[in-house]
């Protein structure tokens, strides 16, 4: 794991230097509770203005596939979000404004009932988020679809 939690802070560096994304919010890895072993990379940054666009998956991906070649076999998704996603802003409240990196943090509660197990922060920087308005958690139908 820490081989890859490495590369992963080179991505964050060349993503905050590029700056194509903007400014960047969080970078995380996510362990799977669905699948052993798999895990889900969350992005969020400034210039992210639609979950899960095309254009900024292509390009996350682009700079996975460059410091990962095709070792890639530990991640089941990529998920690409704007700042004002309430996941983003419930993590940032677990987590606190104050940036970090390299961190591993376990079974933090979100939203209600929602935890996450296990995560690697490869970079956190909440301050500039507006955090004062609460979230409400998740749906239901956002509860069944979310596998951490």
């Amino acid at each position: 794991m820490k081989e890859i939690v490495t590369k992963l802070n080179s991505i964050n560096t060349f993503l905050s230097n590029d700056k194509k994304l903007g400014t960047i919010f969080f970078f995380g890895l996510l362990a799977r509770t669905d699948m052993e072993g798999k895990w889900d990379i969350v992005i969020s940054a400034s210039n992210i203005k639609e979950n899960n666009s095309e254009g900024d998956l292509v390009y996350v991906i682009d700079a996975l596939k460059k410091e990962f070649f095709s070792e890639l076999n530990f991640l089941s998704q990529i998920i690409t979000l704007t700042p004002t996603e309430n996941f983003i802003k419930d993590v940032a409240r677990a987590l606190g404004n104050d940036s970090a990196q390299g961190e591993e943090v376990t079974d933090i509660k979100l939203a209600d009932k929602f935890v996450i197990g296990k995560m690697y922060v490869i970079c956190s920087n909440f301050s500039k988020l507006d955090l004062t308005e609460q979230t409400v958690g998740l749906s239901k139908e956002e509860e069944n679809s979310v596998v951490f």
